[in-house]
Parts: C-alpha cells; sequence; structure tokens
C-alpha cells in the first residue's frame, strides 16, 4: 500500500499544487487538503496511509506549495542572468 500511496501522492500533487504565494495560508492550504482527503479516498488511500508516507495531508499540500513556489522563482531567477 505504501507504493500505492506514494504513487497517487507525487501524481496528485503535480496535477494539483501549482505556485502561488509564499505564505498561501489557510484559505489556499485547507481547500486543497481537503481534496485530496476526498480523492484519495475515491482511490482506497486512507489518511493513515498518507501519514505513513509523507505526513498530515495538510502538511502535504502545504510543502508541496513550497516547493512549486521556490521551482518558479528559481526559474525565473534563472531567465533573468
Amino acid at each position: 500500500m505504501i507504493d500505492k500511496t506514494a504513487a497517487f501522492l507525487n501524481q496528485w500533487v503535480s496535477e494539483n499544487v501549482n505556485a502561488g504565494p509564499y505564505d498561501p495560508g489557510d484559505a489556499v492550504i485547507n481547500p486543497l487538503a481537503e481534496q485530496l482527503i476526498k480523492d484519495a479516498k475515491a482511490e482506497g488511500i486512507t489518511i493513515e496511509d498518507m501519514k505513513e508516507v509523507r505526513g498530515e495531508p495538510y502538511d502535504i499540500v502545504s510543502e508541496a506549495l513550497d516547493e512549486a513556489t521556490d521551482n518558479e522563482v528559481e526559474r525565473l531567477a534563472s531567465k533573468d542572468d
């Protein structure tokens, strides 16, 4: 189940999380975390499965947003060089 959960989370993040503000706050994170839980449940993946692989859904989304934003900033900065 760990491999299935990891694959699901990687795919879900790549399809649903994009660069955003550096401090997105609950108004951005909570709806995405709720959607993650709903989509995972539809695939037979529980919150406990997610916690075992990557942590709490809120944290998964928050970290993914930070990473996507950092990557976008780096990409834009490299274009300016």
